[in-house]
């Protein structure tokens, strides 16, 4: 066992797994809402994934086969298809944080059919697609990852904090899971990949969750085992961002992208909530802890008359000049040749 310290003020014994990292929390801070990612958070998605991979293979031989490519020809694609979605054929596993892992499936098919068709193979992400769409629902099996996951969302309710999903996985697998977890009831909200434009890192999946919710994102605890959900939870100004070894991010990864706190798994959430102060977050205090390690980190102070909506056209305007002065600079160097 090793001591967790969150900031100053907090301590308590976890696993040598948990990590510290960055100030935090603000002296007065609870959750409102909590936001889960589903794959390697709350479900064990290894085994979907290496169905996935697996009969997608398959699909990729038989095609090499249609067009009479050489054995060489098709190990060669085979590869090059694992490296782009990060299949690792040592381990028999997903590269932690790798599109196969953190991605949409719309951005793991696009990833697919762009490796493919760059490598000669005349293949369209409508083919792709198709080869997706006949494997049918590999995570609807998907186990939950604590046995205890509906009484950690009962109690969690029971303390007036909302629960939500937010998945880079499509709404056909996301309910089904929730039914076989048998969670219908304690989940408030959810939100997948195919019903936003840009999914995790994306800040627009966590600001959809909220208007749904009637919270702000400094309200918000966002738990989640990739850096696209760490990415997320930072880019989206979350109050805390939370780290799980259960999924395929390592502890390096989650910290270096946002992580807060990193945990075994989200059997620990109630001792951490345990150690916040219970008070509810002040707006004037709330930001985005500085002292993250990821090189994107963005600060944003919330006050209180900020929208949701207000938030996004600000940080929208950050980065519209963040490229502006790209283009100035390589403009610069060039002038200076």
């Amino acid at each position: 066992m090793g001591l967790l310290s969150v900031g100053s003020t907090i301590s308590f014994q976890l696993p040598a797994s948990s990590m510290r990292v960055a100030s935090w929390p603000p002296e007065e801070w609870t959750p409102k809402m909590i936001v889960f990612d589903k794959d390697g958070t709350l479900g064990d998605c290894t085994q979907a994934l290496k169905i996935w991979c697996n009969r997608m293979t398959e699909k990729i031989i038989y095609k090499c086969l249609s067009v009479n490519l050489s054995r060489e020809q098709t190990n060669f694609l085979i590869s090059s298809f694992y490296s782009v979605i990060g299949w690792s054929v040592e381990k028999d596993d997903v590269v932690p944080s790798a599109p196969l892992s953190a991605g949409s499936w719309a951005d793991i098919l696009d990833i697919t059919a762009e490796c493919l068709s760059a490598l000669g193979l005349r293949v369209s992400i409508d083919e792709v697609s198709c080869w997706h769409e006949s494997m049918g629902d590999i995570h609807n099996q998907d186990p939950p990852l604590i046995n205890t996951l509906p009484n950690l969302l009962t109690n969690l309710r029971s303390q007036g904090i909302v629960t939500s999903i937010c998945t880079s996985d499509d709404r056909s697998s996301t309910t089904a899971c929730i039914r076989n977890w048998q969670i219908e009831h304690l989940v408030d909200y959810s939100i997948c990949g195919d019903e936003v434009e840009k999914s995790e890192p994306s800040r627009q999946p966590l600001f959809k969750l909220c208007q749904q919710a009637g919270v702000m994102p400094h309200e918000c605890m966002v738990v989640g085992d990739t850096s696209s959900d760490m990415g997320m939870g930072l880019n989206g100004g979350a109050g805390l961002i939370v780290g799980v070894l259960t999924g395929s991010g390592t502890k390096q990864q989650l910290l270096d992208t946002g992580a807060h706190v990193v945990l075994p798994d989200i059997g620990h959430l109630e001792d951490l909530l345990r150690c916040l102060p219970p008070h509810e977050v002040t707006a004037s205090s709330a930001t985005v802890p500085h002292e993250v390690t990821a090189s994107s980190a963005t600060v944003v102070s919330v006050d209180s008359v900020a929208s949701i909506a207000s938030i996004d056209e600000r940080m929208q305007k950050e980065e519209e000049n963040a490229a502006s002065l790209l283009v100035s600079m390589k403009s610069e160097d060039h002038d200076s040749l």
